[in-house]
């Protein structure tokens, strides 16, 4: 049964979500194959888990005993289709340690970190310091890493990862920031194809 909910959550997102369709067109646009039912699987997974990228059969899964509301399959989804976009447009090797904390950071700074933050004081060192956090954490649970491993392999790629926007071009902090920027992200493909 949490299966099935979790599929319907998922389709919702697909459906509602702008900055989802924009990593989904991002992905078609630079030559990936995206289907929903081939490429995302709602599935219970182990305690902590949300989700995952699965590359070796290049599937999203979503953890259904844990994404239960809109929000939580939302981020979880768009978080992974950031890997997968990474993935396959730029080759990323999930065995290296610095590509693993790259596309971690850059999952943090689109997805994780863009939905509490903006009324703070010290905005952009807040970001930075939730985009560094939960990209740790991230890489020591995949690579089994300790956390001055995983420090280090983050603090390393930090800047040049924090700093690429691509596919989305800006941090979406709410529903009309996404849809600006799915707007410009269609606006800028099809003037690449005139």
């Amino acid at each position: 049964m949490e299966e099935k909910c979790c599929e319907q959550l998922v389709y919702d997102a697909v459906k509602s979500s702008p900055v989802i369709k924009l990593l989904i067109t991002a992905l078609r646009d630079s030559g990936c194959d995206f289907s929903f039912t081939r490429h995302v699987s709602c599935e219970p997974c182990s305690k902590g888990l949300a989700g995952g990228f699965d590359r070796k059969y290049n599937q999203i899964v979503i953890c259904s005993n844990y994404c239960q509301d809109p929000e939580t399959v939302k981020r979880t989804l768009a978080h992974e289709l950031v890997h997968m976009y990474d993935y396959c447009s730029s080759q990323v090797d999930f065995h290296n340690l610095h590509h693993l904390a790259c596309t971690e950071v850059r999952a943090a700074n689109l997805i994780d970190c863009t939905f509490h933050l903006k009324s703070t004081l010290s905005f952009l060192e807040s970001h930075q310091d939730c985009v560094k956090e939960r990209a740790i954490k991230s890489v020591r649970i995949i690579a089994g890493v300790t956390k001055p491993v995983a420090q280090q392999a983050v603090d390393k790629v930090f800047n040049r990862c924090y700093e690429d926007l691509l596919p989305v071009r800006r941090r979406c902090f709410n529903k009309p920031d996404e849809e600006l920027a799915y707007k410009e992200f269609l606006h800028f493909s099809k003037s690449k194809l005139s």
